[in-house]
């Protein structure tokens, strides 16, 4: 009995039960994260900014303050398995052109697009026909690293605010020294927004800084300690409190400067596809060093972790899987890191936004799926602005005023008078084309229906199987 009760109260018994328990808990929250991961119908949005666009970092961090709405409470965190939705901002480089993405749940497209468009008005998001993850043809070395934090997730890094020049220009920089278009450099930013909790951890770190106590990260040393000290007789403190050091005393308040913000936890993923394994090992290198620049001696900075050239991690990039708790970022310290391009940014080989888009004319004439409203208009484009379709045309009332159509080849003259022409045969209208080529003519009746094919006269002047006499100046009535 006595040998039983040794065994029960020994610490080292009760630490191995505890890690054994926390890792089939950990392996068994990362299956059920991968599978709903997988489950989840994503989609993929590639944002494109005009070269003029002068919304600071700051927009950025406005931004991240009300993606943060995506957080749920307890209660609907229960009923989705326990699982909150994050979102992935990515740049990458592939085929010597950067782009910006952002990544999320389609049930969440929505609303980032609206608060996208709140604070980058002129942005341009569109679908990505495919994901640029999914096309690995010819990517024989495939090498991938981890960044995370040097110190505590308490201390903050260096934000925009203490830069002199805008921190993308330099991660920018190195995507666009790429030596071959083959090659190709992925940034995956996931982020989860957190509930104001991890306020907590960071007081708890203040508390032991003033109070004159190591403050270290949570590990298995650390839970041996707590264990032994359970069967350890107490003793007396002989030290008196100790005053915080000048370095501590700044560190406590950045530190408590930190935790007046929403906060993220963060994974940052890096990426490199190509053909040689020294090339990918000095590129990932290159582009961790790029993350140095938020690197602070006296509070945190980032490191690389996990470097591997296992291709199956890529399988990682692709699902965008979250399944750990990463480290702690607030909406500045994330901002500093991704944001949409300005004008501070020369970086060549960004994808700008080669056009502008305005807001329809409130006044324009929508198609309305109602019959009697539509039936008056002859439509022929697609409005697109800010994700927001709708078919317009032109009344047909101001038709018959005359229509003059002038632009280059290839502009699209001929489809206009085309799309007016369809919606005349499907208006029950007539028409009538007049093609010095003829090859316009012969196209459009492939579409008149098959109940107005006894509409249609055809004059072909250079049909010489069935020549048709024909004289447009001779005069059948003399009275006219």
């Amino acid at each position: 009995m006595t040998a039983f009760f040794s065994i029960l109260f020994n610490p080292l018994v009760w630490l191995t039960i505890v890690a054994i328990l926390a890792f089939l808990t950990w392996q068994n929250y990362k299956k059920i994260d991968k599978l709903t991961v997988m489950n989840t119908d994503s989609v993929l949005l590639a944002l494109e900014i005009p070269k003029t666009n002068d919304k600071s970092e700051l927009a950025a961090e406005q931004l991240l303050a009300s993606l943060h709405g995506i957080l749920r409470d307890p209660t609907e965190l229960k009923n989705n398995n326990g699982v909150q939705e994050h979102l992935s901002f990515e740049i990458v480089s592939v085929n010597g052109a950067i782009r910006f993405y952002v990544w999320m749940p389609r049930t969440l497209q929505s609303f980032v697009e609206g608060q996208i468009y709140s604070q980058y008005p002129t942005v341009q998001i569109y679908e990505a026909k495919e994901d640029y993850a999914e096309n690995l043809e010819n990517k024989h070395v495939i090498y991938s690293t981890e960044i995370d934090l040097i110190e505590n997730e308490a201390l903050p890094i260096k934000t925009f605010d203490g830069f002199e020049v805008d921190p993308l220009a330099g991660i920018t920089g190195t995507l666009a020294k790429l030596d071959g278009t083959n090659d190709q450099l992925w940034i995956q930013v996931l982020a989860r927004p957190v509930a104001d909790d991890w306020h907590k951890k960071s007081d708890e770190w203040v508390k032991k800084v003033k109070s004159g106590k190591k403050a270290f990260k949570i590990d298995w040393k650390y839970i041996l300690r707590i264990l032994e000290a359970l069967w350890t007789p107490p003793e007396g403190s002989e030290n008196a409190k100790k005053e915080p050091s000048d370095r501590d005393k700044t560190r406590i308040s950045k530190a408590e400067e930190k935790a007046t913000k929403l906060g993220y936890q963060v994974k940052i993923r890096l990426a490199y596809l190509g053909e040689d394994e020294d090339t990918a090992r000095l590129q990932i290198q290159a582009l961790t060093g790029t993350f140095k620049q938020f690197n602070s001696t006296n509070l945190n900075g980032f490191k690389a972790s996990n470097s591997s050239l296992d291709k199956d991690k890529i399988r990682d990039f692709q699902s965008r899987i979250f399944f750990d708790d990463g480290f702690i970022l607030n909406i500045q310290e994330l901002a500093s890191i991704w944001h949409l391009p300005h004008t501070n940014v020369e970086t060549p080989n960004i994808v700008w936004a080669s056009s502008k888009t305005a807001e329809p004319p409130s006044k324009l004439p929508i198609i309305t799926g109602d019959r009697a409203h539509d039936e008056n208009i002859s439509a022929f484009g697609l409005t697109n602005f800010r994700g927001i379709n709708h078919q317009f045309g032109m009344l047909r009332r101001d038709r018959s005023r005359h229509l003059y159509i002038i632009g280059q080849t290839g502009t699209g003259k001929s489809g206009s008078l085309e799309l007016l022409a369809l919606s005349d045969i499907f208006h029950g209208e007539g028409y009538a084309i007049i093609d010095p080529h003829g090859d316009f003519a012969q196209n459009n009746m492939r579409f008149i229906p098959e109940h107005r094919l006894n509409d249609v006269i055809y004059f072909n002047p250079a049909d010489t199987e069935f020549p048709l006499g024909f004289n447009p100046l001779e005069v059948t009535d003399p009275s006219r």
